[in-house]
């Protein structure tokens, strides 16, 4: 290393991997903070961004050197120098997601890869949807794919939705078996158009492939993919492929289901459990974000019984007089039916942040209530609920 070491921290090093031909440094003052990053960055979409826009310094072909050079990789823009040994130093690091275009790709099945340069779940840059499951390329015993809930695009929810699977379907020893260059899952991204018909068309349409080709699938259902899903297995149970049921479901027992924060009707573990096992597949688990109290009716439910089991009155400002907790409870209920996002805000509001006030010593839930908030009207509901 010829760069000064009082000066400079070095965060990616030449050789790491056969792609890594530079090593790359940043100022020591910013270097605990890049190793920290580079060390937690994992299920985090914008600083594993940011760590591979790093790593993209480290593959540089030939280029001039002392010269101040400017590389903008998504939304961070970089200023460096490559030194006489073709190490890397970054002057200057700048992240403006201005400089970011959204990627907003087409409805449709794209395969997610493991990127180990970037250590993270991810489509490539040149991906196009794909015709069918690549079904002969299993985890295993059996092919993984996921139907993706509400994201900002299609990069976002097949980095993320990576982080669900393996939650669902691994353990903790088998997860770096699976993250093995070329490894891919099927991703089904209805680009947020959850009411579309083609959408549930395409959606039905895999399912039913798989089902004649006597293929075993493992799905991850997230957010209101689950809805979407939902529909998808009432048509099939409406829709038999023969009148003798041992017949029309031959094939679907080889498909086992993990939903994940699922949001929309009948999507309680109750309703989607019954209807996989009318249905012929494999009900695995489910696992609810107990905040996200509008959307999902397990996590209300538990919510009500919680207020309603604290045995107190509260006491509401602004001239509003007393309530009960069974008032609480019931506004905090018709919160479901509001019109809008901005009613059932208020509705919780007024009938449920006073709950936290009034017993927030014996209530875990009542101290998270502002996540609560975030997972019903923010993004709180993209990652795996722990």
């Amino acid at each position: 290393m010829t760069l000064n070491s009082a000066e400079w921290e070095m965060i990616v090093q030449k050789g790491e991997n056969t792609n890594i031909n530079r090593s790359v440094f940043v100022r020591k003052d910013a270097g605990g903070s890049w190793k920290k990053l580079k060390a937690g960055h994992e299920g985090n979409y914008y600083m594993t961004t940011m760590l591979r826009a790093l790593y993209a310094l480290a593959i540089l072909p030939e280029g001039n050197r002392r010269m101040m050079q400017q590389k903008i990789f998504g939304p961070c823009k970089m200023f460096y120098e490559i030194r006489d040994n073709g190490d890397v130093q970054v002057d200057l690091f700048v992240v403006d997601e201005a400089l970011e275009t959204p990627k907003h790709k087409a409805a449709g099945l794209y395969q997610a890869k493991w990127e180990k340069r970037g250590e993270a779940w991810s489509l490539p840059e040149d991906s196009r949807p794909e015709v069918s499951m690549e079904m002969a390329h299993k985890w295993g015993k059996a092919h993984m794919a996921a139907v993706a809930g509400k994201f900002d695009n299609a990069d976002t929810a097949a980095t993320k939705l990576g982080t669900h699977i393996e939650n669902a379907w691994l353990n903790n020893d088998e997860i770096n078996d699976y993250r093995q260059p070329g490894n891919h899952y099927s991703l089904f991204w209805m680009n947020n158009e959850f009411t579309s018909k083609d959408q549930l068309d395409h959606l039905i349409s895999l399912i039913q492939m798989a089902q004649r080709k006597q293929e075993s699938v493992r799905w991850l259902v997230h957010g209101e993919g689950a809805a979407c899903f939902v529909k998808a297995l009432n048509f099939l149970n409406s829709n038999p492929a023969s009148s003798d049921i041992h017949v029309a479901q031959r094939g679907l027992e080889k498909q086992a289901v993990f939903f994940s924060n699922p949001r929309g009707k009948t999507t309680s573990k109750n309703d989607l459990e019954a209807l996989c096992k009318k249905s012929g597949l494999v009900f695995q688990d489910i696992n609810i974000n107990k905040r996200d109290v509008i959307h999902n009716p397990d996590a209300r439910s538990e919510a009500i019984n919680e207020i309603l089991s604290a045995g107190a009155k509260l006491t509401l400002g602004g001239g509003m007089g007393a309530i009960g907790l069974s008032g609480a409870a019931k506004s905090l209920d018709l919160a479901i039916s509001a019109p809008s996002a901005a009613v059932a805000g208020g509705i919780l509001l007024a009938g449920y942040v006073v709950v936290k006030d009034s017993y927030k010593k014996n209530s875990a839930y009542a101290r998270n209530i502002q996540g609560a908030f975030s997972a019903s009207f923010g993004k709180g509901n993209e990652d795996w609920a722990a």
